[in-house]
């Protein structure tokens, strides 16, 4: 199983996630860049372990997302055994 390690300390807004996901993951450019769209990636996606990691005042500049972010990493894993996550 590939790991990728993304370290969210340096993100500001969703959209550097979504950024730095798409480059990580060598997706496509016409990667949607929201929720839905990494969901359909990472529910078709062979074999990959994410680690989103970084320092607590790093999560309070995109505090609201991240929950919702979480959501959807979770549901991916449900739908797709060849998907893990952790957050730290």
């Amino acid at each position: 199983m590939d790991t990728v390690i993304i370290d969210i300390s340096e993100l500001e807004t969703p959209a550097d996630l979504h950024e730095i996901i798409k480059l990580k993951l060598d997706l496509p450019e016409y990667y949607g860049r929201n929720l839905d769209a990494l969901h359909d990636v990472l529910t078709s996606i062979s074999s990959l372990h994410l680690i989103l990691c970084g320092s607590n005042d790093t999560y309070n500049s995109i505090k609201d997302y991240l929950p919702r972010l979480q959501r959807v990493l979770s549901i991916s894993a449900d739908n797709n055994p060849n998907f893990t996550y952790e957050m730290k």
